[in-house]
C-alpha cells in the first residue's frame, strides 16, 4: 500500500476513535443533570442524546472499519499482534453495548419522558451511567492496547 494512503488511513482512523471516544464521555452526567432540572430541559434531552449516539454509531463503525483496513494493508490477521486482535475484539463489544444496550435504553429514557414517567427515570439514568461507564472502560483498553506494545513489557 502506498505509504501516503496508509498515513492517511491511520489518520482517519485515530480520528474516528477520538470522536467515538469523547464524543459521549458526558452523557450520562448531561441525561442526570437534565432529568434533575425536570421540565423544560427535559425536552430537548432525547435530541441531544440521540444525536450523540448517532454520531458515536457512526466513529465507531469508521473506526473498525479503517482498523481492518490497516490489519489487510499489512499483511492480514496473521502478521498482526494478538494486543490488535483483542483490541478488535473489544472494539466489536463496544460497538454491541452501544447498539445494544445504550441506544436502546435512551429510547426507553425518551419514551418514559414523552409519557410523563418520571418513577422510571432514576433508575434509567443509573443503568446509562453504568453501560457508558463499561463502554468507556472497553474504549480505554483498546486504547492501551494500541498504544503499548505489552509483548515487550
Amino acid at each position: 500500500m502506498n505509504p501516503i494512503l496508509y498515513r492517511a488511513i491511520l489518520l482517519l482512523h485515530i480520528t474516528a476513535m477520538a470522536v467515538w471516544f469523547g464524543g459521549g464521555l458526558s452523557l450520562a452526567g448531561d441525561v442526570r443533570k437534565t432529568l434533575a432540572r425536570g421540565k423544560p430541559h427535559t425536552e430537548l434531552l432525547g435530541g441531544r442524546v440521540d444525536r450523540v449516539l448517532s454520531i458515536a454509531t457512526i466513529a465507531s463503525l469508521g473506526t473498525i472499519a479503517t482498523g481492518l483496513v490497516l490489519f489487510f494493508a499489512r499483511g492480514g490477521f496473521k502478521s498482526m499482534p494478538p494486543r490488535y486482535h483483542a483490541s478488535l475484539g473489544l472494539s466489536l463489544a463496544a460497538l454491541g453495548l452501544l447498539m445494544f444496550g445504550i441506544k436502546p435504553l435512551a429510547a426507553q429514557i425518551d419514551r418514559a419522558l414523552v409519557a410523563g414517567e418520571g418513577k422510571e427515570l432514576r433508575a434509567f439514568s443509573a443503568r446509562l451511567a453504568m453501560l457508558t461507564g463499561i463502554d468507556h472502560l472497553l474504549k480505554l483498553v483498546v486504547l492501551v492496547l494500541m498504544v503499548f506494545p505489552l509483548e515487550a513489557m
